[in-house]
Parts: C-alpha cells; sequence; structure tokens
C-alpha cells in the first residue's frame, strides 16, 4: 500500500517477524519499507451490542497506520527545523532494520524501527544480540584516532574508493549480508547527486572502533563485529 505524505509517496509492505506477506506488494523496485501488518491487535467496535471488543486484523491496511505515526513522530521532533515531507521519508528509511531474508522482497529488506525513527538528536547503536546504545557516537581509526565531523571516512565500495566525511554518514550496518550472500559494510550517506540518500555495499570495516557514551557517563567501545546497525542523529 503506498503511503503519502504531502504528496511524497512511501510505498509500504506488511511483514511478520521474518517474511513478507503473500498478501503484501512485493518487490524490490516497489516496496521501500516494510512494517508489522499480520495479526496487529485492535479494537472495534460492535453496534449491536453496544461494546467494544478486543481482536486482530492483517493487511496492508495494518502496516501503512503504523508508517504514518512513525512519520508523525519524527516530525514533531524536528518541526522547528523546517522539515519537507523528502526528510521525513529519509528518517524512515535510514532508520529501518535491514533483513537480508526480505532482499526479495523489499529494498535493503527494510522494516520500520519506531525507536530508531524518533530518536533524532542521538546517534543510536543496535548491539548484535539486541540492546541499544544512545548518545554521542566517536568513530576510532585504528581504535585511538578519533574521525572528527568534518572528516573522511574512506571506504572501497565496488571497487572504487569512495570518501564520506562522517557528518554526511546516515546510517552504518558493519556486517549486512547482501543478495549474493556476500557480508558487506552497507552504508547510507548524503550526496548531491542522491534524491535521499546514496546506498553503497562496501568493503568490511576492520580499522574502525564505535565509541558512545553508556548511562554511568562513560563510554563503551565496540568494534564492527559486536555492532548491527548505527543510525546517527539528525543535524541541528
Amino acid at each position: 500500500m503506498p503511503l503519502t505524505i504531502s504528496r511524497t509517496r512511501v510505498s509500504t509492505a506488511a511483514v511478520t517477524h521474518s517474511v513478507s506477506e503473500r498478501f503484501s506488494n512485493s518487490g524490490p523496485e516497489f516496496v521501500e519499507i516494510g512494517a508489522p501488518g499480520c495479526k496487529v491487535p485492535i479494537i472495534s467496535y460492535e453496534s449491536e451490542t453496544g461494546a467494544w471488543v478486543a481482536g486482530s486484523l492483517t493487511g496492508t491496511s495494518m502496516a501503512a497506520p503504523l508508517v504514518s505515526f512513525a512519520a508523525a513522530l519524527a516530525l514533531s521532533e524536528r518541526v522547528d527545523a523546517g522539515w519537507t515531507p523528502s526528510d521525513v521519508k529519509r528518517r524512515l528509511l535510514v532508520s529501518a532494520d535491514l533483513r537480508s531474508e526480505l532482499l526479495p522482497h523489499i529494498a535493503d529488506g527494510r522494516v520500520l524501527n519506531i525507536i530508531k525513527a524518533v530518536s533524532v538528536y542521538d546517534d543510536v547503536l543496535e548491539l548484535k544480540g539486541g540492546g541499544f546504545r544512545f548518545g554521542r557516537l566517536r568513530l576510532l581509526k585504528g581504535g585511538r584516532e578519533e574521525l572528527r565531523e568534518e572528516d573522511e571516512l574512506r571506504l572501497t565500495c565496488s571497487g572504487e574508493l569512495r570518501r564520506v566525511r562522517v557528518r554526511e554518514v546516515f546510517k552504518i550496518v558493519p556486517r549486512f549480508r547482501n543478495i549474493r550472500g556476500d557480508l558487506v559494510t552497507k552504508i547510507y550517506y548524503r550526496s548531491p547527486g542522491a534524491a535521499l540518500f546514496a546506498n553503497e555495499e562496501c568493503d568490511r570495516l576492520t580499522d574502525l572502533t564505535l565509541a558512545i557514551q553508556n548511562p554511568e557517563g562513560g563510554e563503551d567501545a565496540y568494534t564492527p563485529d559486536e555492532v548491527e546497525d548505527v543510525v546517527r542523529r539528525e543535524a541541528s
């Protein structure tokens, strides 16, 4: 089902925990994001009895409202920043979980993640095996040299060198298994030639450490192999 955000379309599919539902839109060229759409809990009013009854419904008509809800929440956090519909759409896509098993059905296997979508003021680091870290992320080259926002992250993508400023990075997935079954680094970043963001599959990151604040006020450091996903905060 196409969801429209003030003329900006977000093509949405219904998904379960692991697969795109057969009744849903399908195909990475058609679907940009998935959201839960199978046996979604609802409360309906029965006019015959005058009672509200708990139940569930299935369909893309259940998935699209969740994406609309996330879009409204994200926009409410950035209403003073003059966000456009394209800004909202980009945030939904770059904050999505990427599931390799959904690659035949949804572009990059994206599935809506509301927590990451609305966390616009902190970097979000999702750990392998579960758990989130929120705060200011530092990228350390060789475990010691900090890459500042204006510094370049150098990656080899499709055999070519890419120089991406740290401040332009939206998303890093250090261990993404692509449609060919290869483990790659997936990166989304701002690029003048891309409408929403550039999307690259790059060689694995081996000399980068990701350090982020912990609840005690200190800092925890992780290797790329320990990290599931990185979503950068929105620029102020």
